[in-house]
Parts: structure tokens; sequence; C-alpha cells
């Protein structure tokens, strides 16, 4: 529970620093935007660097020894139990591309979408981490509950190319539903998440293309989505390669596949951004 405390507070101070240092009253460079997320992303790595040093493996609650079978896991050899904290470093750190990435877009956009965007990119992050720093059930379900919250949001943001809605109603069913998603599908992380993110971007995609083509911003949106689906399908590629250890970089086949994946979410949401 304290960690869920420390995530809201996080998530309420980064509220508060987007809203009060983003004030649309000033243009902002795709330089500046990058260094203001990579501040934030900052901010995000601090607060779960403290965390983690300052937890007992000893006293972490439900281990599950190689949880999800990631092959930097079993670098460390989890079956020994859980020795440290971060057991998976890269698995861990890596998702901070998934904070980056939303921070970016809402510092370039600066709307009421971008904003809940990344505070659900964040949450995923934080979520993310604590499961590979842990390899714990309730870690599991807080990943599997960023996963989810990301990919509604992104969905209906998707769906509300084709309706005339405001701006600050759209953020607002956006992050309802992305949070609704994420608390009802947080257990759901049995069976093959692949077949079920597979299938959530196939609704994301098909009504963003539907969208571009009213919209009639093909050239620019298109191609965003596509490079979107060439990431999507090599961390897809590498995540099969890292459960079986055969990814060239032993330790790095998952975290290229957060990455990867965030580099993806953040290309659909700009496709949508700029329609």
């Amino acid at each position: 529970m304290m960690y869920l405390g420390l995530l809201h507070l996080l998530v309420i101070l980064l509220t508060f620093f987007a809203v009060t240092v983003t004030y649309p009253m000033f243009e902002l460079s795709m330089s500046m935007a990058l260094l203001l997320a990579v501040g934030v992303t900052g901010i995000v790595f601090l607060v779960l660097y403290v965390v983690f040093g300052r937890m007992d493996p000893a006293e972490v609650k439900q281990y599950r020894p190689c949880a999800g079978g990631w092959c930097e896991s079993k670098y460390h050899q989890c079956d020994l139990g859980l020795t440290k904290i971060p057991q998976q470093p890269v698995n861990t750190y890596s998702n901070l591309a998934f904070a980056l990435g939303g921070a970016l877009c809402f510092f370039w956009f600066r709307t009421p979408q971008s904003l809940t965007f990344m505070l659900l990119m964040i949450a995923l992050c934080v979520g993310s981490a604590l499961y590979h720093a842990t390899s714990t059930r309730w870690g599991g379900q807080l990943d599997v509950a960023g996963i989810y919250a990301v990919f509604t949001c992104l969905g209906v943001l998707a769906i509300f190319l084709f309706l005339k809605v405001g701006p600050i109603l759209q953020a607002v069913a956006a992050l309802g539903l992305g949070l609704f998603s994420g608390w009802l599908f947080r257990y759901k992380y049995k069976g093959d998440m692949q077949i079920k993110i597979a299938a959530m971007l196939l609704v994301i995609y098909t009504f963003t293309i539907i969208g571009t083509s009213i919209w009639k911003e093909w050239k620019t949106s298109g191609w965003l989505l596509i490079g979107s689906l060439v990431s999507f399908a090599i961390a897809f590629l590498i995540w099969n390669l890292d459960k079986s250890c055969k990814f060239p970089l032993k330790r790095w086949g998952h975290g290229f596949w957060h990455m990867l994946a965030a580099v993806s979410c953040t290309l659909i949401f700009w496709a949508i951004g700029i329609l």
C-alpha cells in the first residue's frame, strides 16, 4: 500500500508540475519539450530508485520465482529467491521509456488528452518497474493494469476521432475508462498477453486509420502509424526471442520490448494528436 501511495503522490506532483510549467501561453520548441520530458523521466527514476532502496527483499510478499520467464531473471538466478531489488535491473529501468514518451507527447501538444496519456504512461512505467524489480503477484497486477489503461486510453481517443467532443471531455473519458479497465482486468495476466495486446492494437489501428482517412491526414498520421506498427512487430519478435533466451543481448531482450513498445504507443498518440 505504501508504494501505491507513493505512486499517487507522484501523479499529483507531476500533474501540478505539468499544468504550472507548461501553461500554453508560450510556444515550446521540440528540444525544449524533450528537455522537460527528460526532466519528468528523471523524477520518476529518482522516486523508483528511492523506493527500491528502502525495500527489504526478505519482507516482500507474493514472490513468484522466475515470473514471466524473462531471460534476465534467469540470468540473475531467480529460482534462488528474491535476493536484491531490483531483481531485473534492465527490465526494470527500461520502463522509463514509457514515462519519457508520455511526457514528450504532453510537452509538445499540451492538451488535456496528452496530459491523460502522460499520466497513464507513467503509471504503466511505475507498475511494470515494480513488477520486474520484485517478481511479485501484486507487481504483475500493477503491470497488467498499466497495459490495459494505456491501450484503453488510446482506443478511446481513436474512437473520439469520429465524434465532435471537447478536449476536456475526451481527456476525462480516456482517463476514467483507462483506470477502470486497468482495475477491472488487473488479474488478466494469465495466458498469452501478446494475443491480448495484439487484439487491443487491432481496435486502435482500425479506428485511427479510418479517422486519418476522414480527416485526410494520411501523409503524416499514416507514416506515424506505419512506424508504430513496424516498431511493435520488432518488439514482439524480440519478446519471443527473449523468452527462449535466444536474443543476442541476453539481459536486454525484454528491455528492448519496453523501449520499442513505448515508441509505438507514442507514435500512435502522435498520429491521433495531430488530427
